[in-house]
């Protein structure tokens, strides 16, 4: 460094420490001295301790959907890896009646369910029609897809129909008596065994995943 008239100069290397440092405020190196605060360890930061370029480039996200009056949340049951059956929550709209439960569940998994092997017995373009609720029981109607499934599939799907409706309707539901072509039909419980008359969640209880 030099004197000129009796004021200091910075010579060459002085001026591109001067640039280095100013640099390295535009570029985030010196946090501390663009007003951020400096941690040890990785800390959430609210959008105002950031610099004006920076937070004007974050995403604004829309405030999540707030439930309406008319809104009610339902359980049904899905088929989770063991193969047992597992409860998860939807939104119904009212008036909640047994036919609404059932379209919901046909609806199947959400992706982040699918994502954590949830899964359901019905297959895609199955239709479930309610033909009456009476005294307890549902009259479900089965559709010819259903008469694809063998075996295991065929008796989750039915408990996921039983319980399902049975859970969300409770002072509607005890029971469902399953029909095809309008008329009655047997259905599987979960011991193997054909039973005509209507079914309850006790009898598939074995399928039922213990918490």
């Amino acid at each position: 460094m030099t004197r000129v008239g009796g004021r200091s100069r910075c010579s060459h290397g002085c001026a591109l420490l001067v640039l280095a440092a100013s640099l390295s405020c535009g570029l985030g190196l010196g946090l501390t001295g663009c007003g951020v605060p400096v941690s040890a360890s990785p800390q959430p930061l609210s959008a105002g301790l950031l610099p004006k370029a920076l937070s004007e480039s974050l995403p604004t996200l829309p405030p999540p959907k707030p439930l309406s009056a008319r809104d009610v949340p339902v359980p049904i049951y899905l088929v989770n890896p063991l193969q047992r059956l597992v409860i998860e929550a939807r939104i119904v709209a009212k008036p909640l009646t047994a036919q609404s439960v059932l379209d919901v569940l046909e609806q199947g998994p959400l992706p982040h369910e699918s994502q954590a092997g949830l899964f359901t017995a019905l297959l895609p373009g199955s239709h479930l029609s309610v033909l009456a609720v009476a005294h307890g029981v549902a009259k479900v109607q089965l559709d010819n897809n259903f008469f694809e499934l063998v075996g295991e599939s065929a008796v989750l799907e039915l408990a996921q129909i039983v319980d399902t409706l049975t859970k969300a309707l409770p002072q509607k539901v005890k029971s469902v008596q399953f029909y095809f072509d309008d008329v009655p039909t047997e259905a599987e419980i979960g011991n193997g065994s054909l039973v005509a008359r209507p079914v309850t969640p006790k009898d598939y209880a074995s399928l039922v995943q213990q918490s």
